[in-house]
């Protein structure tokens, strides 16, 4: 059986409801002050955003700019497709953040000052460019490392280096949770704004009677201590 586009986005529909729900949830963990909980819930809820933008990328087929070609053969048995849906954590996440809450790289001030001081259109601002962009790619796949390894650290109970101590899974700091929690929230939002802009996803949300619930803003955390 081949797999329609319709079936794809409705997949990346419900991976969307699921990763909002999970959010949610890491957001009510976290100010509960159960950092650790909210970390493996949070980082589930990114890794369903990157599913749900494999299967909404799927459906769209854009054309691979480096080969000119479209991204996905088509048709694709349904075997197949949940063979590529199978990525590894690490590139799971990478595609579902699209967008980042983070502290500016030690480069980034003075590519900004490169930008600024170069004419608009001169082959100098160009390459500017291309370095900021490049800082960019390099602090998102940072990211997706960090938060990969946030969750491997309080999920599982390992022994240090030495071999003389264990670590405790769920003795993780405030900040880096709320780091976390917001960079997932904004994600999934970020998911679902563009999921509703599209016509038969949103056929699809109508038909599942989910609208409201895709709408509804996850709450954001709402402390951090200083």
């Amino acid at each position: 059986m081949n797999v329609t586009d319709e079936f794809a986005i409705e997949g990346a529909v419900r991976a969307l409801r699921n990763a909002k729900r999970l959010a949610q949830d890491a957001v009510d963990l976290y100010e509960a002050g159960n950092y650790g909980a909210a970390c493996i819930l949070g980082v589930i809820a990114l890794e369903n955003i990157g599913r749900g933008r494999w299967m909404y990328l799927f459906a769209k087929n854009p054309i691979d700019l480096a080969t000119r070609k479209p991204k996905f053969s088509k048709p694709m048995d349904i075997k197949v497709f949940k063979k590529k849906l199978q990525l590894d954590h690490e590139q799971t996440l990478l595609e579902a953040v699209t967008t980042l809450q983070s502290g500016a790289l030690p480069a980034q001030d003075s590519l900004v000052q490169d930008i600024e001081k170069t004419a608009a259109g001169s082959i100098e601002r160009k390459r500017a460019f291309e370095r900021m962009k490049t800082l960019i790619e390099k602090l998102f796949h940072i990211k997706a490392k960090d938060f990969h390894k946030t969750r491997t650290s309080v999920q599982y109970l390992e022994p240090n280096d030495a071999g003389t101590s264990w670590n405790d899974p769920q003795n993780i700091d405030q900040r880096p949770t709320n780091n976390l929690v917001v960079n997932v929230a904004n994600n999934v939002m970020d998911f679902a704004s563009e999921i509703m802009g599209d016509a038969l996803a949103v056929e699809i949300i109508e038909k599942l009677n989910i609208k409201k619930e895709l709408e509804t803003a996850i709450s954001p955390p709402t402390f951090l201590e200083a």
